[in-house]
Formats: structure tokens, C-alpha cells, sequence
């Protein structure tokens, strides 16, 4: 063999595997470079659905937070309906209080009224007093926006929900009709159309010297009326407590949401532990009304 064709086959040899080196370190490259762009292209997917994400969670927490505020604004309004209810329910109260404790007096003036031993001039004295007592009625009862009258209390839910509650009129007339359930629906539907709730046509010496009209007229109506009072407070009540624990778990989700500080959160449930306490006293008391303090309370 020749030398000199050895010598050229070997380069021939060496120049083709540096060749192929050459377009395998370019393929290695290339493949390099693509898997860096793959890379690079889901990093940047992945980073986008990450914010995607980020952004979903931050706007159901504002969203969140935005609820609850609107919560307990519902709460509030709720809480104030009722509290303006139970305020009327315990004027009232008052009202119906002052009448029964009325019809207490007038039994007892009447019994000193029929009592044998009772003077002429003491019996003046005593139509007197009973006078003034039947005035001082129906200046409480017919007086304009007083709470003997009907109304309707209409009580909005945090759900939307409206709880309505009808509280009757209170009337009392003094006559010489039969006492009877359907004289008295009369009376309701007829006697009192003026807008007044009281009403007297007898004689004040003819009612002293019957005490069965008093108690029929005055005592047991008042009686009635007052029970009917005591539901409608426990029915008022009842709604204003479901109002007063949603609001107490909302402020409690606002505090732990990082929405309120807890200096407000102290301040709201301050103002819901207030307002609870003067409605259970308001639900849970009578007027606490006697013979004894009548009179002054018809001055």
C-alpha cells in the first residue's frame, strides 16, 4: 500500500468524524435550545395561570368581605324595625296598664260609693274622683298618635323575608248595652271611627253604683288586650334575637377576615350586647302600673 494514500485516507477519515462532530454538537444545540424555549414557555404559562389563580382567590375574599359588610348593614336595619316595634308594643303596654289600673280604682271607689256608711258629701267626692279618673281615660286614649290604636308592623329579614305583625286596637266604651262578643265587634267597627279609642254615655252615678259595668267594660277588656300584647313583644322579640346573632357572627367573620380592627369589633358587639339587653327588658317587663300610681300618670 502506498504511503501517501494511507496518509490520505486517514484524513479523509478524521475530516469526516470532526465533520459529523460538528453536526452533532449543532443538533445538541439546537436540541438544547428548544428544550430551553419549551421551558421557558411553560415557566411563563405557569406563572400566568398562578396569577390567574391569585387573582380568582383575592377577588372571592373581596367579594367576601364586601357580603358581610352588606350583611351586617342588613342586620342593623333589621335589629332598628324591630326595635321600633318593641317600642310601640311597650308604649302600649303602658297604655293598656294605665286603663286596667284605672278600672282597678273605679271598682274600689265604687265600693265605698255603695257602702252604707258612706256620706253625701263624701259620696260628691267620690263621683268626683271617678270623673277625673273617666276624664284622664280618654284624654290617654284619644289623643292624636296614641298607641291604643291598630297598627300594622311590618319587620324586614336579613334573608329578605318580612315578618308582619298586626297589633288590634284597644277601645273601651262606657254604655248601657249588652254585654256580649258581638255588641263588642260593634264597637270596634263603629264606635270608634273618629279615630278615638274611648268613649262614655253613662251617668258617673249609674257606674259607681254597678261595678259589674267596670269590670266588664274597663278590667277584663284591658286584661285581654294586655295578654294579646305580651305575644306580640315575645313574637317581636323572638325575630330581633335571630337579627342580633346574625349580626354578632358577621362581626366576628369581619374581625377574623382582618376587615375590622378589634377596637371596632369591641365597639360594634358593645352596641349589640346594649341593644339586646334593652329589648329583653322591654320584651320581659310590664309597665308595673297600680291604682296607686295611676293618677299621676293622667295628669
Amino acid at each position: 500500500m502506498n504511503i501517501s494514500n494511507v496518509s490520505s485516507y486517514g484524513a479523509n477519515q478524521y475530516a469526516l468524524v470532526a465533520k459529523n462532530n460538528v453536526i452533532s454538537k449543532q443538533a445538541n444545540n439546537s436540541i438544547s435550545q428548544q428544550l430551553k424555549e419549551v421551558v421557558s414557555n411553560n415557566n411563563t404559562k405557569a406563572t400566568s395561570k398562578d396569577n390567574d389563580g391569585l387573582q380568582a382567590i383575592n377577588d372571592a375574599f373581596k367579594n367576601r368581605l364586601k357580603n358581610l359588610k352588606t350583611d351586617l348593614s342588613l342586620n342593623q336595619a333589621a335589629e332598628s324595625q324591630t326595635q321600633e316595634a318593641m317600642t310601640y308594643l311597650q308604649e302600649k303596654d303602658q297604655t293598656i296598664s294605665t286603663v286596667k289600673a284605672v278600672g282597678e280604682e273605679l271598682k274600689d271607689l265604687s265600693a265605698k260609693y255603695k257602702n252604707e256608711g258612706t256620706s253625701a258629701e263624701d259620696k260628691l267626692k267620690i263621683e268626683k274622683e271617678a270623673e277625673n279618673l273617666l276624664k284622664g281615660i280618654g284624654n290617654l286614649m284619644n289623643k292624636s298618635n296614641n298607641s291604643a290604636g291598630s297598627n300594622v308592623l311590618a319587620m324586614q329579614d336579613t334573608d329578605g323575608s318580612i315578618s308582619i305583625l298586626a297589633s288590634k286596637e284597644f277601645n273601651v266604651s262606657l254604655n248601657y248595652g249588652q254585654i256580649d262578643e258581638h255588641v263588642q265587634k260593634d264597637i270596634d267597627a263603629n264606635a270608634f271611627k273618629s279615630g278615638n279609642h274611648f268613649e262614655n254615655k253613662l251617668n258617673t252615678k249609674d257606674l259607681l253604683n254597678n261595678s259589674s259595668i267596670i269590670d266588664e267594660r274597663i278590667s277584663k277588656p284591658a286584661q285581654k288586650a294586655l295578654e294579646a300584647v305580651v305575644k306580640e313583644k315575645s313574637f317581636v322579640y323572638s325575630n330581633f334575637a335571630d337579627d342580633s346573632a346574625d349580626a354578632n357572627n358577621n362581626i366576628d367573620n369581619l374581625f377574623k377576615s382582618g376587615a375590622i380592627s378589634e377596637y371596632r369589633m369591641t365597639m360594634l358587639k358593645t352596641s349589640e350586647q346594649m341593644l339586646s339587653s334593652s329589648m329583653s327588658s322591654m320584651a320581659c317587663q310590664s309597665s308595673n302600673i297600680n291604682k296607686d300610681n295611676v293618677s299621676a300618670l293622667l295628669r
